[in-house]
């Protein structure tokens, strides 16, 4: 998942073991998935799984997880925005991204840790049928256990639900439709119907784990729900820009004007630029070491001058 607004990984529970960094983004290992890994593993030996799958299976839970938290960090990195630290734990993982306020943004980048999934599904399904037969069965066990692993993080990560990247997904959708408040307020709502059918889901078959990830997620949505009561948005923060009632149009005018004037402000920092260097040697060494072009563009940059001061 995307970087939530209530974190998991900090205070009292907040001990992680750092793995190291990786294209700028720095790694870290939350006690929690080691815990939930070895038991999940355990209850697999203890049905009749072979031994050596247990530290197979504990490389491969936690490697599935982190690739797909490189789905959300490079995409984020990709659109516009910034990743620098993942922390995997129980539920999967956190990357802690920085998404530009843009809605098509903020579906890719939520987006991008499920699209691993599938790929690695997908590639996983087409090795069984060619390298799995040639290696024999263990090499078709491991393949199908990876494939097995990410098509379920892909389907449990899809779900509608804050903190999950389908309530992210969700939010997304309904952005340029209805509005970024509107988007988040229903979202929320989803996530909470949401977590009452997975722990009546998990009641009903006696799933003691999913039941209390469902109630962690109740914590998470409340949060997020608390933070958006003070006005604060659960992903853009404290400066997001108003939303409130606005239709997209208005959204997608005011970012092209932003742009306008941020393109500029970027031209005339380069004029200025230009205009000290060119005095600073007409200063130094006279007007006639400026060679053609240079007295070409002195000219034109003072002649711009000279119109915005007229205006």
């Amino acid at each position: 998942m995307s970087s939530p607004a209530y974190d998991p990984t900090h205070g009292f529970w907040a001990w992680s073991l750092r793995l190291g960094r990786l294209a700028g983004i720095e790694i870290s290992l939350h006690w929690s998935l080691l815990v939930m890994a070895v038991f999940l593993v355990s209850d697999l030996v203890g049905k009749g799984l072979a031994w050596w799958w247990f530290p197979i299976a504990l490389v491969l839970v936690p490697l599935s997880v982190l690739l797909h938290e490189f789905g959300h960090s490079f995409t984020s990195r990709a659109v516009g925005g910034d990743s620098r630290d993942i922390t995997l734990w129980a539920c999967g993982g956190i990357a802690w991204c920085i998404v530009p306020p843009r809605p098509l943004a903020h579906f890719l980048v939520a987006a991008g840790g499920p699209a691993v999934n599938l790929a690695i599904w997908g590639a996983c399904k087409a090795l069984t049928s060619t390298w799995g037969p040639v290696h024999g069965g263990d090499a078709q066990l491991i393949l199908g256990f990876v494939a097995d692993l990410n098509m379920l993080m892909l389907l449990f990560n899809l779900l509608p639900c804050y903190p999950m990247d389908g309530g992210r997904i969700t939010r997304a959708v309904l952005w340029p439709l209805f509005g970024r408040d509107r988007a988040v307020a229903w979202t929320i709502n989803l996530a909470f119907v949401c977590l009452a059918g997975m722990a009546l889901w998990s009641v009903r078959t006696s799933n003691m784990q999913l039941f209390v990830i469902a109630v962690f997620f109740v914590f998470a949505v409340i949060a997020e729900r608390r933070m958006f009561a003070m006005g604060v948005d659960p992903e853009l923060g404290e400066d997001a820009p108003a939303a409130r009632g606005q239709p997209w149009i208005e959204r997608w005018r005011a970012r092209r004007r932003a742009a306008a004037h941020e393109r500029i402000e970027r031209i005339a920092a380069a004029e200025q630029a230009e205009l000290d260097r060119l005095l600073a040697k007409v200063s130094a060494q006279g007007l006639t070491a400026l060679t053609e072009p240079e007295r070409r563009t002195l000219r034109q940059i003072s002649e711009r001058e000279r119109e915005r001061a007229e205006r």
